[in-house]
């Protein structure tokens, strides 16, 4: 039994973890930023997404790393606790709670960096931008080439009215 208001529940954790080996029945595959497996802590478990430093792409089985955590639900963890990451049915990762972060913390896995840029605030769009269909330009051409322009005009049923070409390979 704790007193009252004693405990306060949290939901970002900074840990270290070691993640078990295949032969030790942890993952045979490393896994990365973004990972979620379940966190298990006393008779609790939630899922968490896990965070890698930023030097560090993926961890291995048997590697010991310090890492952060987003609990999915919050739990009245405390410095200095044990706790198990398990997936499948099977223990992949141990651990000890090293901090206890503000809820406010932000915590970026990396993975919307891969090739894309940020957008400036007048790149947005409307609702009714939405429904538009994007305008395109010809192909390109002649000035007065109609065909591209006529294939974009007409029906889809136009399509399937045309008669068939026959090819001599086809007889």
């Amino acid at each position: 039994m704790a007193e009252p208001r004693s405990l306060t529940t949290s939901s970002v954790i900074e840990a270290n973890i070691y993640c078990l080996s295949e032969e030790e029945g942890g993952r045979k595959n490393s896994f990365s930023s973004g990972y979620r497996p379940q966190l298990y802590y006393k008779t609790a478990d939630t899922a968490a997404e896990i965070f890698l430093p930023e030097n560090i792409k993926i961890a291995k089985p048997g590697d010991n790393l310090k890492v952060r955590a987003k609990l999915h639900f919050p739990l009245t963890i405390t410095k200095g606790a044990r706790f198990a990451l398990r997936e499948g049915g099977k223990t992949v990762a141990a651990g000890v709670v090293t901090e206890i972060l503000p809820e406010e913390t932000v915590l970026d896995s990396g993975r919307h960096k891969k090739g894309k840029t940020a957008e400036t605030p007048a790149a947005t769009t409307t609702a009714t931008d939405a429904k538009k269909p994007a305008e395109t330009k010809p192909a390109a051409g002649k000035a007065g080439d109609k065909k591209a322009a006529d294939k974009k005009d007409a029906p889809k049923d136009a399509k399937k009215d045309a008669p068939k070409a026959t090819s001599p390979a086809g007889k």
